[in-house]
């Protein structure tokens, strides 16, 4: 009997195989590459939001300098930076008074491992405040 003398169901089987086999090698290679594809992806985004916060804490010390005529556009540089990663964008009148005047403050108080920061409404668009996580203090041995 030839193949194309195979009963029906016969057939349907041997179609069925090679699909199977087809899908079985497509998914040896496919698995492994869209896989390493959202890892990538993962490793970008993690990559990005750490640049970010050190965008940030560059921007933070920055501002907690006392403005100068000379660091007007560093200051306003720092304040671009702190609307773009830090998720709290500054009000005209708090841009001005940055760029102006006013340095931002220290931390307000150190409480269990944690830096309070405050941001009032003459600074900020609403009341703010955040309770970061405060880096270990690095142990020598």
């Amino acid at each position: 009997m030839t193949p194309t003398e195979l009963p029906d169901t016969s057939r349907r089987s041997t179609i069925l195989q090679r699909a199977l086999a087809i899908a079985i090698v497509l998914s040896a290679i496919l698995v492994p590459v869209a896989t390493t594809a959202i890892a990538s992806r993962f490793a970008d985004a993690s990559s990005q939001r750490e640049s970010g916060v050190k965008l940030v804490e560059l921007a933070v010390s920055i501002l907690r300098e006392p403005p100068t005529a000379k660091a007007v556009d560093i200051r306003s540089w720092a304040m671009d930076v702190l609307d773009v990663y830090s998720g709290v964008r500054l009000s005209q009148a708090a841009r001005e008074a940055l760029s102006d005047s006013v340095r931002l403050p220290a931390p307000l108080s150190d409480s269990g491992g944690f830096s309070v920061i405050a941001c009032l409404d003459s600074m900020c668009d609403t009341s703010v405040v955040r309770m970061l996580p405060r880096k270990p203090a690095a142990t020598s041995k």
